[in-house]
């Protein structure tokens, strides 16, 4: 009789089991809300993964294979022929407090502006402050870590020579050069 009562137990707590169940009052596993925020985290961690790995891997390889192309074309043209010094007209010192710096950290540049002809760097002297505007706007716009990647001198003195082209009327300039570049 014992076994009896033992087996018609057991078989009691089954069926109180499978009807907890049924009714949904005792359910194993995870509470819903604690899946929500499992979610999340998860969509948090892919999100910054993904960002850290475009901004510090993808984005300076795509900068530095742009810089290449670019001085690849110079290299070429270099190849076939000496360059000869044109005319030049310097820009003096700026100082532009960089972007997101609060005031902290500042860059100092100087430019030549190489040209052929002498109406442009007429030009270019009456124009100065039309000019050293755009430098200021342009520097303005970039962090200190965007300044000192290789990549910047490159893509600024092309945008630079494309801003300071589209302001002359008598002629174009040829280049851009730093003569200095100095980041506090």
């Amino acid at each position: 009789m014992p076994e009896e009562n033992l087996k018609n137990e057991n078989i009691r707590k089954k069926k109180d089991a499978s009807q907890e169940d049924e009714e949904g009052n005792e359910k194993k596993g995870f509470p819903s809300w604690l899946k929500l925020i499992l979610i999340g985290l998860a969509i948090l961690v892919i999100s910054g993964g993904a960002f850290t790995v475009t901004k510090y891997i993808i984005m300076p390889k795509y900068f530095s294979h742009k810089v290449n192309q670019v001085l690849g074309e110079k290299s070429d043209k270099n190849k076939k022929e000496k360059e000869e010094i044109g005319l030049i007209h310097y820009i003096k010192e700026i100082t532009v407090n960089s972007k997101g710096s609060k005031g902290r950290r500042f860059i100092v540049t100087e430019y030549a502006i190489e040209t052929e002809s002498k109406d442009v760097i007429k030009e270019l002297k009456t124009r100065d402050p039309q000019i050293r505007n755009e430098i200021i706007t342009f520097l303005r716009q970039h962090t200190v870590e965007q300044v000192l990647t290789p990549s910047f001198q490159v893509v600024s003195k092309n945008y630079l020579k494309t801003a300071i082209n589209s302001r002359l009327n008598s002629g174009e300039i040829d280049s851009v050069y730093y003569t200095k570049l100095i980041v506090q």
